[in-house]
């Protein structure tokens, strides 16, 4: 009889739920998501290896790797939203449409612009390459289609057969002279430029988002709504499917590289996968918000998709071996008359219902298998332990021998050192669920065998203590877990008892239960009650603050910004115009420094023109002289202040270094006039939907070199939010410099990195101790310049506490964030950095051109007149002085509304 090798014990496998489709687009897994400036319009990914994927977001094309997520290039080439970035065929070069009606043509290396078309009246939101690599089609909100030579650098054609915007396109791989574009007029023109004209129009029951035409130029698929639509091109665009999957509106449609799979993404935060053969949607994704873009990588191991929230998420696919050759094997095709054609099908397997001869050979037996067939267990057991086997052989073994009666024999004999890998053994698995039934029985007999001479050996009393110790552990996992499951029987027993008293619940019983639930009734419309009154409360306060709001005939009121200390904010539209405005009303001025807070922003903004500063658009007041007590400042509308965008989402590293370099840009240009912002926080700091940033509010600005500002005075009014307030402000230094702000914007760009303030201090003294916890307290030469004793003592009486490493506070942030962050906050204002030495700082390199940082204006001589009188001026004289820079207009203010 045939010896039979040991069987190995494998333990069970998981089942395999779902479909193999759902497999596959499972293994797009380690997701990297990407924050952007603006949202996702458009992906796509070179056609040539290493297929790098580009971008299209806000002003810019960004090139990122398919295979590290990183940014690799970004081209900024663009005044407004860039649309529609795609490859040439070869990868190199791109075309993008924008905002400004242009269709621009990159470099894709070196990023240059080699061509630029103007045709176009209005934004151009769909641009591609034609097969020919020589002509480029574009699709504009002016309702045209225009194809491009590059060339010639014009155009050779303008189709006018759509009557609304064109958003979507594509071309025919298979036919260079033929294109696709959908419009949001409901249909789909196919166009054929030999022609110059259109050959099919298609109508879609839905603005016309997305078009994709499959491989052989026969099947055409466009998404208008929440559907896609299949149409027969051959047959004059006749209906083949219609797919309803989605809920919201598709947005974009891409294939996979063999064109047996289309990708749809939609609003309703979905990306969904169908399958061209029988049209049957096969798997669902979802993502955090609504989809824009989905594009796949024409290897099939790159999955992208672009949100409404900014973000791109890139998922990757790991390719099997196997895989890889199948590939590998469709490119490898065999040539008529050579040696592989000839051998075709030689490594064919056959079918299952073939007839197969079978050929016995004999299996060549495992070492242990060999001494287990002799019944050496003892050096089988050895043999075993001794190669490193995988712990399922071992324990095979094991019960092969408990089986035979044979694990006596193979345990008995030995000594301290063969003895040692077997119970090293039992104490790695006998808490192992699949083995510990079979480990116990072996471990007994180890002791039973071994028992009284265990003692004399210090390696195997140590093993033997391992063993009790995982015993002992295990016994208590035990008893946790009988224990937890007692409280469960309890608490599933108690609510079978509750569940049969509520069946039998007598009339009393249920008299009271409803009387408790008539008084949870009352209580929840009582609170409704309540919630709804503080809500007409709020809406009447808010009418009431409409009515006496009036900023003039020119301005029609839209809603509430803001109220604070100061006066209130308004959302409102220039009527002649139609520009959108926020419009700021300061009054009554019923104090000395309301006045004087007023008329010093008036003069600064009218005296500023810059891109980082908020434009003052006008200064109304409809009151007559004699009952002037109110004043409308009318600025640029902007969408959000950074404090609530630091509070509500993570920034980038990118974002702080953008946000960073515009805030130094505009502090520059106020700083070169001698003047200081001093309430510089991220709640006076505006962005729009293109992350423009503008700083605003200068009430509190005073002039750098005013010789008649006390320290007394200087420190009264400077009511900044303590947080970002400069340590020289609470200790009285000898003067107050710029380095005041570079202190603020230190603290700004810390609560950008950690999306918490760096120095919350509860009151004075709170604030100074945390910020000697972190800077440590100041060296001797820093008390030179503090003019108060009472600081200096103050400041010597604190235990010495050493510099904290930044590095610690944020460990994501770069080394260059760290030390440009470290120079803005020392302690002393003469030693901390400048901001044109912030400017030219390392970490701010690639937005920093000194070209293009502007200075200011000098002030006139006397332009602070008005603050170094402030104690010999009544309300009344400032009012005078209001009333005055109310009708008299600046240079630059002249130079504004001439643009």
């Amino acid at each position: 009889m045939e010896y039979k090798p040991l069987s190995t014990m494998r333990p069970m496998r998981n089942v395999k739920r779902g479909a193999p489709e759902t497999g596959y687009w499972k293994k797009f897994e380690s997701p990297v998501l990407v924050k952007e400036y603006g949202m996702v319009t458009s992906l796509e990914f070179c056609p040539t290896k290493p297929h790098d994927l580009v971008v299209t977001a806000s002003t810019r094309l960004q090139m990122y790797s398919s295979r590290t997520g990183q940014l690799k290039k970004s081209i900024t080439r663009f005044n407004s939203t860039a649309h529609s970035g795609s490859f040439r065929s070869d990868g190199k070069l791109l075309v993008a449409g924008d905002d400004t009606n242009l269709v621009q043509v990159f470099d894709a290396g070196s990023r240059a612009v080699l061509r630029t078309f103007k045709g176009h009246t209005d934004p151009v939101h769909i641009t591609r390459f034609l097969p020919n690599r020589t002509q480029v089609f574009s699709g504009s909100n002016d309702t045209t289609v225009r194809v491009w030579d590059i060339p010639s650098q014009s155009a050779v054609a303008t189709f006018e057969d759509h009557t609304d915007y064109v958003h979507a396109g594509c071309v025919f791989a298979d036919n260079p002279n033929m294109f696709a574009t959908g419009s949001y007029d409901h249909t789909v023109c196919i166009w054929d430029v030999r022609a110059n004209a259109c050959a099919i129009k298609i109508t879609v029951d839905n603005p016309v988002e997305s078009v994709v035409v499959l491989p052989g130029s026969g099947v055409l698929a466009a998404a208008g709504g929440p559907c896609i639509k299949m149409f027969d091109i051959a047959m004059g665009g006749r209906l083949l499917a219609n797919m309803g999957n989605h809920e919201k509106t598709v947005t974009s449609l891409c294939l996979d590289n063999d064109g047996s799979r289309l990708l749809a993404g939609s609003l309703d935060h979905h990306v969904k996968v169908y399958d061209l053969q029988t049209y049957k949607m096969t798997y669902s994704a979802t993502y955090p918000a609504p989809v824009l873009s989905v594009a796949l990588s024409p290897d099939n191991t790159s999955l992208a998709v672009g949100m409404s929230s900014g973000v791109f998420s890139l998922r990757r696919r790991n390719v099997s071996a196997k895989e890889q050759a199948e590939v590998q094997m469709k490119k490898d095709e065999i040539a008529y008359g050579t040696r592989a054609y000839f051998l075709r099908g030689s490594a064919h397997k056959g079918d299952d219902d073939d007839l197969r001869i079978e050929y016995k050979r004999s299996r060549s037996l495992a070492d242990y298998d060999k001494l287990l067939r002799k019944f050496e267990y003892a050096r089988a057991l050895d043999a075993v332990l001794a190669n490193n086997r995988a712990g399922s052989i071992i324990v095979s073994l094991l019960q092969e021998l408990i089986h035979r009666d044979g694990l006596t024999t193979a345990l008995s004999g030995r000594d301290e050192l063969s003895l040692d890998p077997i119970l090293r053994f039992v104490v790695k698995y006998i808490d192992n669920p699949r083995y510990a039934q079979l480990l116990i029985k072996v471990a007994d007999a180890i002791l039973d065998i071994y028992g009284d001479l265990l003692s004399g050996s210090t390696q195997i009393a140590e093993l033997l203590v391992r063993l009790r110790t995982k015993v002992r552990v295990e016994l208590r996992l035990h008893q946790d877990l009988t224990m937890l499951l007692g409280s469960m029987e309890m608490l599933m027993s108690a609510c079978e008892v509750n569940h049969m008293k509520a069946s039998y619940l007598s009339e009393d019983d249920s008299t009271t239960i409803m009387e408790y639930q008539q008084q949870k009734q009352r209580q929840q419309q009582q609170q409704q009650a309540q919630q709804q009154a503080q809500q007409q409360q709020q809406a009447q306060a808010i009418q009431s603050l409409l009515k006496n709001f009036n900023p003039g005939p020119e301005y029609q009121v839209v809603s509430v910004i803001g109220m604070g200390a100061y006066g209130t904010v308004c959302s409102a539209k220039h009527i002649s115009s139609g520009i959108d405005v926020a419009i700021k009303r300061i009054g009554p001025f019923d104090s000395q420094m309301l006045c004087q807070r007023t008329l010093r922003e008036i003069k600064l903004l009218k005296h500023f023109n810059h891109e980082n500063i908020i434009t003052l658009y006008d200064v109304t007041n409809m009151s007559p002289r004699n009952d002037f007590s109110e004043v409308y400042i009318v600025q640029e509308l902007l969408d959000i202040d950074l404090h609530r965008i630091i509070k509500t989402q993570p920034l980038s590293e990118e974002h702080v270094q953008y946000f960073l370099y515009q805030i130094l840009r505009a502090l520059k240009y106020i700083h070169s006039c001698n003047v200081l912002h001093r309430d510089l926080k991220p709640a006076n700091i505006l962005l729009n939907a293109n992350c423009d940033l503008k700083v605003c509010d200068f009430g509190l600005a005073r002039g750098a070199n005013n010789d008649s500002d006390s320290n007394e005075s200087f420190l009264t009014e400077y009511v900044a939010t303590r947080w970002y307030r400069a340590p020289e402000i609470m200790l009285s230094f000898k003067e107050y410099t710029k380095a005041i702000d570079i202190w603020s914007v230190g603290c700004i760009m810390a609560e950008m990195l950690s999306k918490v303030p760096l120095f919350p201090g509860r009151d004075y003294h709170h604030q100074l101790k945390l910020i000697f916890d972190l800077l440590g307290t100041p060296v001797s030469s820093d008390y030179l310049d503090i003019k108060s004793t009472r600081a200096r003592d103050y400041i010597r009486q604190l235990p010495l506490k050493a510099k904290v490493n930044l590095s610690k506070h944020f460990p994501y942030a770069s080394p260059l964030a760290i030390d440009l962050m470290d120079k803005m906050l020392t302690f002393s204002p003469r030693k901390r950095i400048t901001v044109e030495e912030a400017l030219a700082h390392p970490y701010l390199a690639q937005y920093h051109d000194e070209a293009d940082e502007p200075a200011c204006p000098p002030l006139p001589e006397r332009f602070f007149d008005f603050d170094n009188y402030r104690d010999r001026l009544t309300i009344d004289q400032l009012k005078d002085l209001l009333w005055q820079e109310l009708y008299s207009k600046s240079d630059n203010e002249d130079s504004r509304q001439d643009n």
